[in-house]
């Protein structure tokens, strides 16, 4: 939820595709989902000898998949370092794949959507305040906002 804040906020134009909603708003959060993924690593350990492009692995090898790297793949996505709404397809790896794809990606993703449209209706002049911080991987796995300062006209009682 901070990165896309942090995104609608940031990134110009994003704020109107907010207010205006519709497919656009699911290409940002798709984006945002890509750009900055929450999980980086997953490890998986290989249960047999195989072989990944030319190169043997070991039964218990132990493999650490990137997917944050793999969602930054110039071979998969052009100018993978810009924010781009019109990316067609965007088959980024935020929610894992294949048999480890998130089975609530649904409802994050409906989730991110209420959030982000609620919040800009309640809050119409939310704008940064100051540098944003992210955490260190915690554990390996997650990058996380730990400071996204932000600045609003409170809404008198």
């Amino acid at each position: 939820m901070g990165n896309l804040i942090h995104h609608v906020l940031s990134v110009p134009g994003l704020r109107e595709v907010v207010d205006h909603g519709g497919p656009r708003l699911s290409a940002l959060i798709e984006e945002s989902l890509r750009v900055t993924t929450p999980l980086h690593i997953f490890a998986r350990t290989a249960t047999a000898d195989t072989a990944i492009a030319g190169v043997e692995v070991p039964e218990s090898t132990r493999l650490f998949l990137n997917y944050a790297s793999a969602n930054h793949d110039p071979r998969r996505f052009d100018d993978p370092e810009e924010f781009k709404l019109d990316r067609k397809p965007n088959p980024h790896l935020a929610f894992g794949f294949g048999p480890h794809l998130c089975l609530g990606r649904h409802l994050a993703r409906h989730e991110l959507k209420v959030m982000i449209e609620r919040l800009f209706e309640r809050l119409p002049d939310l704008r940064l305040a100051g540098e944003v911080t992210y955490s260190t991987l915690q554990g390996g796995k997650l990058l996380e906002i730990v400071d996204l300062p932000v600045e609003f006209t409170p809404i008198p009682a």
